[in-house]
């Protein structure tokens, strides 16, 4: 067989549909995958073959967009990757195993081999949360040598005169190191958020993060940012690349392309903004040049068949895109609690998400039921069944966006109602059984909220508008509401999850990796051995962190080294 006895590891993960392909390609000719673990290095040698997503490798099989790279590494990687470059192992462009298999001949030539970036052994520094190492000094750009093309790419400046020769370069402001105060954060921060908007419509997750994470981080530095190298220093998630955008931000004034309006963008912007559609439709739906929810229902019929909530996302997309003040948020509350003593007088429910982190407004409503000594799910999951029809029977709760065979027999009219309005047929798909959680649309009687406007960028087009149900003017809003979930035991570890942010419980499963634990909304574990669940504060003891109270769980910062015990 082909790839008999050899070992392969795919990096920086092997978790996209491609890569699953390729595994099986490489089992099926007698290879082996080494699973990336923290203890690796123990069961590899030197005639592994380290496989690089295509992704990260140039025309000149050079590995590109280190930093990038860098952060899409589990956390124990970044330090095995420094033993892969100073093993010397044989580090090759994965598209390679289709060139062995459809010349059945494995050889690998010294063209074949990815030129790795060598990592300074000394000196190193963290540059963000999982301690991305610096680039040495041979493989950086000065920054008075390089601009930024239309893909974010650094490429070389040959203007003499220090001008930039990008024709599409877009000036967005003039910022220079001498006049700027910590007011001009903010300009350097949207520049950066606009980079993080069009990395995730393009679907490229972990881009759109960095830049969103160095924004975040920039609205909260208490100085005045005057070069990229200051940034980087003293300041969370700032890699070379960001830090190299800021100096040009700082000096020009300019990223190239930056305020150049793409209707493509707008486009799947448009789509996104609707519940249960994610970037793989929208995408689809771009290529295939829709523009229209009624455009993707007359010639994609099927993407609607089984998936019925998307039609009430459509239904009520600008209710749903509208902002939620925390004094709603608290009504709603009151008036979930209400009827929730009439179903179950020892039932408790208490908001999450945005609210319990202090924020002002809300993008939805969170609610955790659970009950003092009930570890049943299904018994807390028909509570919120029995509760969820009443509140509809009350006209509270406006539409189902989850179902169940009890659920189906009072809702199933007002489905079929917009598969009609809709003009497609409906496909017919099993409800769930055991009710875990429930997504609902609801609505508060008598209450004005115009003065919480909509985003012009949030309106339905007119082709759409038959299809909604949103308020109109001096009318109640309908809102999202999530119903959740928590076991008596693991309510600690539950309000850790839906409290959030996504950021914030990312970094604490880091910790927790980093300590050979494993946290998740049944608890805290370490070698599948239960260590904590009901107690959130003790929680955060066994990772030997400070307790850090809802408010301030905003982003990692609270989680600093300096912050750990």
């Amino acid at each position: 067989m082909l790839f008999y006895n050899k070992k392969f590891l795919i990096l920086p993960n092997a978790e996209s549909s491609h890569m699953q392909f390729i595994i099986k390609l490489i089992k099926k000719n007698g290879g082996a995958i080494v699973k990336w673990a923290p203890d690796v290095m123990k069961v590899i040698d030197r005639s592994s073959i380290v496989l690089i997503n295509d992704s990260y490798v140039d025309s000149n099989n050079k590995l590109k967009q280190y930093d990038i790279f860098k952060r899409e590494l589990r956390p124990w990687l970044v330090t095995d990757w420094e033993k892969v470059v100073d093993y010397r192992l044989n580090c090759v462009n994965i598209k390679k195993i289709h060139t062995w298999l459809d010349n059945g001949n494995f050889k690998i030539t010294s063209n074949d081999l990815i030129e790795t970036i060598s990592v300074e052994n000394s000196g190193k520094r963290v540059l963000d949360s999982q301690n991305e190492l610096e680039l040495s000094s041979n493989k950086r750009l000065k920054q008075n040598e390089m601009i930024i093309d239309n893909n974010d790419n650094p490429i070389e400046n040959k203007s003499n005169s220090g001008e930039s020769t990008n024709p599409k370069r877009t000036e967005i402001k003039s910022v220079t190191s001498d006049t700027n105060d910590i007011r001009d954060n903010k300009f350097l921060a949207d520049a950066l958020q606009i980079l993080s908007k069009r990395c995730g419509l393009k679907g490229e997750k972990f881009r759109a993060r960095s830049y969103q994470l160095a924004a975040d981080s920039i609205l909260k530095a208490q100085f005045a940012i005057k070069s990229g190298h200051q940034a980087q220093k003293n300041m969370m998630h700032i890699g070379p690349s960001i830090s190299r955008k800021i100096d040009i931000l700082l000096k020009e004034g300019t990223l190239p392309g930056l305020s150049v309006k793409s209707e493509k963008d707008d486009n799947i912007a448009y789509f996104m903004g609707c519940h249960n559609i994610g970037i793989g439709l929208a995408k689809k739906w771009e290529l295939l040049k829709i523009k229209t929810f009624k455009e993707a229902l007359e010639k994609q019929p099927t993407d609607f068949q089984t998936t019925w909530p998307t039609l009430f996302g459509i239904s009520y997309y600008e209710d749903w895109s509208r902002p939620i003040m925390r004094e709603e948020c608290e009504e709603h509350l009151k008036t979930v609690q209400d009827e929730l003593r009439l179903i179950d007088k020892d039932c408790k429910v208490e908001l999450q998400g945005s609210y319990r982190r202090g924020a002002k407004t809300c993008g939805d409503i969170d609610l955790l039921f659970y009950k003092e000594g009930c570890d049943d799910i299904a018994q807390l999951g028909k509570v919120i069944e029995d509760l969820a029809i009443s509140l509809y029977e009350r006209n509270y709760v406006q539409c189902f966006l989850l179902s169940s065979s009890k659920i189906a027999n009072i809702f199933d009219d007002k489905i079929n109602e917009r598969y009609k309005v809709a003009g497609i047929e409906r496909k017919y798909r099993k409800s769930n059984e055991t009710i875990k959680k429930l997504f609902l649309g609801v609505k508060l009687p008598n209450r004005n909220t115009d003065s919480l406007k909509l985003d012009p960028k949030m309106k339905l087009k007119d082709d759409d508008l038959f299809l909604s149900l949103n308020s109109k003017a001096g009318e109640s809003v309908c809102r999202r509401m999530d119903f959740f979930l928590s076991r008596w035991s693991e309510l600690g570890a539950c309000r850790i999850q839906y409290t959030g942010s996504t950021d914030y419980n990312r970094k604490m499963k880091i910790i927790a990796m980093n300590k050979s634990m494993k946290i998740s909304p049944h608890g805290l574990f370490k070698d599948d051995v239960l260590l904590e669940s009901f107690d959130e504060r003790k929680i955060f003891d066994i990772l030997n962190i400070k307790y850090v109270e809802p408010e301030q769980r905003v982003n990692t910062v609270t989680l600093l080294p300096d912050k750990i015990k």
